[in-house]
Parts: structure tokens; C-alpha cells; sequence
């Protein structure tokens, strides 16, 4: 058994260099918050490592790398708690268990306050997102298309790996819209694509 770090960003640009640490081995997706955990590629692996006993404990930079929504977090943080696995958060310095083995109840006050928190910051952004759209429609400015460069195929996969992931994982299109806030229209597109590409 060993102690591990699980690593997430938003894209593939943004650098991990900051949440990493030679001295664990690493478990990192390149995936929207939004996506539940059990449904992410390194997250479904450390689970599968987690219940087959290879994991004793799992780091974290901070909560809302495990995700940004408040009930994804709190229930993978249960499911690895539940198996007596640790989890430390190393921009709190706080760990999940106590010395006993039960649950540290400050973690867990601070934790859901903390997934709430990371909730409404991506809530927060999707509503100013709407509002300057909104204000654009009505100024006349705004059009989808506008100045839009037509992607390659190869970058229309690129730019929807959120959608190519879902789809892997045999999401249905109602709930891959859900989770990556994109149009049926845009998930068709990109499923014609990876079909025509594998």
C-alpha cells in the first residue's frame, strides 16, 4: 500500500507542475470539475486501486480538485473515507481521519463548506457567462459564429474532450450535455467524429 496524490486540471494547456510531487505516484485528469470523479479516467483508476488495497492514503492541493460540485466531492470523499483510506488536502494541512481512524469532524465541516464553496464559484461564472451573452444579444453584438474559425476535425475533438470522454464512458447525450454544458447538436457532431476517426 502507498500514499498517493490525485491531480486535476481544467485543459490539457494548463500545467500540473504546481500540484505535483515526485515523491507519490500520481493519478492526474485533464477533465472539467464538473465531471463526476467515479466517471473520470485516473479518478475510476484510483478507485479501482483504492478497492483492490493498493492505496493507503490519497493528496489532494486543494477540495476542488476532487470536483465542483458539492455532492460528487462529499460522496468520493465517503467512498474513500468509508474504506479507511486517508485523504490529506495539502492547501489546509488538514487529514480526513483522525488518529483512531475516524473521521475528523473539523475536515468534514471545512470540506463541505469548502465543495459548496467551489459549487457556487462555477455556478457563479456560468451566470456572468449568460449575463455578458445576454448583454451582448442585446446590444446586437453577440453571434455564435461570428469571426469563428472552422476547426479541423482533429481540433474539434481536442477542443470537446469532456464531450469524447463522456462519450467514452457511454454517457447518454441528455446527461454529457449536463455535465459539459454543451448542445445535443455540438455531442452529435463530436460522436459522428470519433466514429469516423476509431
Amino acid at each position: 500500500m502507498e500514499e498517493v496524490k490525485y491531480i486535476r486540471v481544467s485543459t490539457v494547456e494548463q500545467n500540473t507542475a504546481r500540484q505535483e510531487n515526485s515523491n507519490f505516484k500520481l493519478y492526474i485528469d485533464r477533465c472539467s470539475g464538473t465531471i463526476p470523479f467515479e466517471e473520470r479516467k485516473e479518478g475510476k483508476k484510483l478507485l479501482n486501486d483504492i478497492g483492490k488495497g493498493k492505496v493507503k492514503a490519497v493528496r489532494v492541493h486543494s477540495i476542488d480538485r476532487m470536483g465542483r460540485n458539492a455532492m460528487d466531492i462529499q460522496k468520493t470523499i465517503e467512498s474513500i473515507t468509508s474504506k479507511e483510506i486517508n485523504i490529506l488536502v495539502e492547501d489546509l494541512g488538514m487529514n480526513a481521519l483522525s488518529g483512531d481512524g475516524t473521521l475528523n469532524p473539523m475536515f468534514k465541516l471545512i470540506t463541505d463548506l469548502l465543495a459548496n464553496v467551489a459549487q457556487m464559484e462555477r455556478d457563479s461564472i456560468r451566470k456572468r457567462q449568460a449575463e455578458g451573452i445576454a448583454i451582448a444579444k442585446a446590444n446586437g453584438v453577440y453571434s455564435k459564429s461570428r469571426n469563428r474559425k472552422k476547426l479541423s476535425d482533429d481540433e474539434l475533438l481536442e477542443k470537446n474532450k469532456a464531450i469524447v470522454h463522456c462519450l467514452n464512458v457511454n454517457m447518454s447525450l441528455q446527461k454529457t450535455a449536463e455535465v459539459t454544458g454543451k448542445s445535443i447538436p455540438t455531442i452529435c457532431k463530436v460522436k459522428k467524429l470519433m466514429f469516423k476517426c476509431f
